[in-house]
């Protein structure tokens, strides 16, 4: 998040919380696996991924600029026993695309906010 608020190129992360013309807080951050299917046999064919976020944003005078939000970003997996050490990678890669996706969303809002001021 910190990276992706600092490409903007626009925008930087002050140090002191009175400067800032935005504060947000990542209040918690879970990633959540669950078997979505069986096969015959009652082995895992495939995985259900869920990156759940929740944050919220103040401005410089603590009026709530977005109340506590969940965001909750879910993905299939195929899984195969045979395939076990891929599929751990697979499974890093898409919380790695979740948490990415995450950060556009906050992206997106905090310069919805922005422009708006």
């Amino acid at each position: 998040l910190r990276n992706a608020i600092l490409s903007q190129g626009n925008t930087a992360i002050a140090t002191d919380r009175k400067s800032a013309d935005i504060t947000l807080r990542v209040l918690s951050e879970r990633q959540e696996k669950k078997v979505l299917t069986l096969n015959a046999q009652g082995q895992v064919r495939e995985f259900s991924l869920l990156y759940r976020l929740n944050f919220s944003a103040k401005d410089s005078d603590g009026k709530v600029l977005v109340p506590t939000t969940e965001l909750a970003l879910q993905s299939s997996m195929a899984f195969s026993e045979s395939q076990a050490l891929a599929k751990e990678t697979e499974e890093r890669m898409i919380f790695a695309d979740l948490r990415g996706d995450a950060v556009s969303q906050i992206l997106r809002r905090l310069t919805r906010i922005s422009s708006e001021k």
